[in-house]
């Protein structure tokens, strides 16, 4: 029976502040899980040669074993997620974390792409995986023990994003409510004084309307 199930992926994210220097050589650890209580254990090595030129190797340091292959089998079968890892940062315990169906990495046969996600100041702020299959068969993969993953890297940079300049707002708010405070403070007019011109039209319509009204009532009289 052919089961599909949707490519998934997220992000774990840490403090992004901390960073390190990408251009002289640095190494991120790569660990892997099968299955979603799995343990995370030792998959490679990802070399960042340079961030600027989007440079980056990757080196497997432990081929699947026999029961890594028969544990990826049986899962496969079902929705458990294949997960991977980085430290954040060398030699700190911040890690970003991405994960997609056992199924489509096993039946990706070991092939995967990894894209490293770095914020403005150089820190890694997030991983991404993703595989060539993505709709699971269900079918039994040739995969030999000792296999290693055929993984390409990626290094995305992200930008900053133009940030509102609240400052200028606030000295602009701040200026409107002077100025309207000593407006009120300066006009020392009488009510009358400030607003005769709507008193007095309204006074004599009033005024008419009454001449009016008793004019219209002494011709009923006669």
């Amino acid at each position: 029976m052919k089961l599909t199930i949707f490519f998934f992926f997220f992000f774990f994210f840490f403090n992004s502040n901390q960073t390190f220097d990408l251009d002289v050589g640095s190494s991120l650890k790569l660990e892997h899980s099968i299955g979603s209580n799995g343990d995370f254990t030792e998959r490679g090595v990802i070399s960042i040669k340079s961030l600027k030129s989007g440079s980056a190797e990757y080196s497997t340091t432990k081929p699947i074993t026999d029961a890594q292959l028969l544990e990826m089998e049986n899962k496969a079968k079902t929705d458990e997620l294949y997960c991977i890892r980085t430290n954040g940062k060398p030699d700190v315990d911040f890690y970003v974390v991405s994960c997609v169906p056992v199924c489509f990495i096993y039946e990706s046969t070991l092939s995967d792409r990894i894209t490293l996600h770095f914020g403005p100041n150089g820190g890694v702020v997030g991983l991404s995986l993703r595989t060539p299959v993505s709709v699971c068969s269900g079918a039994k993969q040739d995969i030999e023990a000792g296999s290693k993953f055929n993984t390409f890297i990626e290094l995305g940079q992200s930008v900053a994003s133009p940030q509102p300049d609240v400052l200028s707002y606030i000295q602009k708010v701040e200026k409107e409510k002077d100025e309207r405070s000593k407006d009120e403070k300066g006009d020392n007019r009488s009510f009358f004084s400030k607003y005769w011109m709507y008193i007095v039209p309204f006074v004599v319509i009033m005024a008419m309307s009454s001449m009016f009204n008793a004019g219209g009532e002494q011709g009923g009289g006669q």
